[in-house]
């Protein structure tokens, strides 16, 4: 007799446990692909900068334009000259106006007198610095020129003096072929505000980096990928 067989038992597998998945190598390969094309743009944008930066700094960049003064207005003891016509010429070379005279460049008027601090200047027979001058008049004629010793001083002990010579005013400037005009001071002479300003606006890490400054770099790209240009 026959025996019959047990029904066999289904036996479920077990769930197999879902894996992470890894980057494709595509992925990869396109990142390294715009890594490398990134970098080759850059590459050539610091290349055209450095040309472009050699071409505008080669050769004699410090050329100062030629001058060219008009004659200086003498001032003579008993010489006939009005108060309007020296008034004139201070105005014309940008004296400013006070009520009392301390600083460079400035002129003061009171009746017959006329009282100006003469600029610095560098004459046919030498350099002069800073004179502080009392003009005084009688009619339209010059009665009487004095120099104070020093500005604390005043007039007290002032010197008196035969003639007095203005410094002349600039005609124009003859500038080079590349019509760039320049005018070289010495840092010293230079005001420190005006330092501090123009190294905030241009570059406010000037002294933090070694002349190069790759963030500022990539946003001179960027800039002028976006405008198409150079800006």
């Amino acid at each position: 007799m026959a025996k019959k067989s047990s029904p066999k038992k289904a036996v479920k597998a077990a769930p197999k446990t879902p894996k992470k998945d890894k980057p494709k190598a595509w992925i990869c390969w396109l990142l390294f692909k715009l890594a490398v094309v990134a970098l080759v743009i850059l590459g050539a944008y610091l290349f055209y900068v450095d040309a472009t930066i050699k071409q505008h700094f080669s050769g004699n960049k410090w050329q100062v334009p030629a001058q060219v003064y008009a004659r200086p207005l003498q001032i003579a003891f008993e010489q006939e000259i009005t108060q309007t016509e020296v008034l004139d010429e201070l105005k014309l070379l940008g004296y400013r106006r006070v009520t009392s005279v301390d600083s460079s460049g400035e002129y003061a008027r009171s009746g017959s007198t006329i009282t100006f601090m003469r600029r610095a200047f560098h004459f046919v027979d030498g350099q002069q610095g800073l004179r502080l001058i009392r003009l005084k008049w009688q009619g339209e004629r010059v009665q009487r020129i004095e120099e104070a010793p020093t500005l604390q001083s005043g007039f007290q002990d002032a010197d008196v003096l035969d003639s007095i010579s203005l410094e002349p005013w600039l005609v124009t400037r003859l500038v080079s072929s590349h019509r760039e005009d320049r005018m070289l001071l010495d840092i010293n002479t230079v005001p420190e505000m005006l330092v501090k300003a123009l190294t905030l606006v241009e570059d406010k890490d000037f002294y933090k980096h070694h002349s190069v400054a790759p963030m500022s770099i990539l946003r001179a790209l960027v800039a002028n990928i976006a405008a198409g240009r150079t800006v």
